[in-house]
């Protein structure tokens, strides 16, 4: 499928990635869908895509691309990641459902508000190694059973 902006000078933005919290309205499984895994990767897990896409998509003036907290990120790639081979979008709604309400108790979710707000940066505290949200609905994976 082709993607263009069909209005000159309309914005496309995930601000959600840069307030902590995971995409929503099933972005997870119908992004991947219309401009490619790789490409729904990067505008999710970055906020904003690079400069010179296709769509000439660019970050608001002074604001680093890079803004999203480094759990946000590990867990959108992630729910991506899953969701790619799913079947039907309700299996990404179960699971955005569950990282949202999980991600919106953590400390950065908070802190992607507030800075916002104050206009300032925000100072990401969390860490995937050891803070990525537990007792996620994950989709089950199969066996490894070898071959012969």
């Amino acid at each position: 499928m082709d993607f263009r902006l069909m209005v000159e000078g309309a914005k496309l933005g995930f601000v959600t990635g840069a307030r902590g919290i995971v995409p929503d309205a099933v972005t997870t499984w119908f992004l991947p869908q219309v401009v490619g895994l790789p490409t729904a990767l990067d505008w999710c897990a970055v906020c904003t895509p690079p400069a010179n896409c296709s769509t000439q998509l660019t970050a608001s003036p002074g604001r680093s691309p890079r803004t999203s907290p480094p759990v946000f990120a590990a867990l959108t790639r992630r729910i991506l990641w899953r969701i790619a081979g799913m079947d039907h979008p309700m299996h990404a709604h179960r699971f955005d459902s569950a990282a949202i309400a999980a991600m919106g108790r953590l400390a950065d979710a908070a802190e992607g508000v507030e800075p916002f707000l104050q206009k300032r940066r925000p100072e990401w505290r969390l860490s995937p190694r050891r803070d990525l949200p537990a007792g996620l609905p994950w989709p089950e994976e199969p066996e490894f059973d070898l071959p012969g």
